[in-house]
């Protein structure tokens, strides 16, 4: 399993970046096999399973706690996980395949503008990677 990992401080935006990622790929054809409200903020963080160019994606967005992040670094039957991970926990880079580090902005106008970049090169990174498999 590959991990793309997006990291950064609390609240600087990697769920809101990662629903966006979501959206990139449901609006490219992923199939939403299952989509989950989870953690403590119910209207944000999310777990979801994903049919991809022939790929299953997990893509889990409760990175602030580090037993919910523990947990779903350990599960091995997709070929992708997009996931946040808050800075607190350093220890768990280590676990991923490719580390995207959140753009940050001071103004709320910028930072939908950061979040859509920071989606935009972990849609890259998962793309290329699915290339590179299928070269394999």
């Amino acid at each position: 399993m590959k991990i793309i990992m997006l990291t950064g401080d609390s609240d600087r935006g990697k769920t809101a970046s990662l629903h966006f990622v979501l959206e990139i790929l449901v609006a490219y054809g992923a199939e939403i096999i299952f989509f989950k409200h989870v953690g403590f903020d119910y209207q944000r963080d999310f777990s979801s399973k994903l049919k991809y160019r022939e790929k299953t994606i997990r893509i889990f967005t409760m990175g602030d706690s580090e037993k919910p992040i523990r947990k779903a670094l350990s599960y091995k039957k997709y070929d992708f996980l997009i996931c946040a991970c808050n800075n607190e926990h350093e220890k768990l880079f280590e676990q991923a395949t490719h580390r995207v580090e959140k753009s940050v902005a001071e103004v709320n106008a910028c930072m939908l503008a950061a979040n859509w970049y920071d989606a935009s090169r972990i849609i890259e990174l998962l793309d290329k990677n699915i290339k590179q498999r299928r070269k394999a």
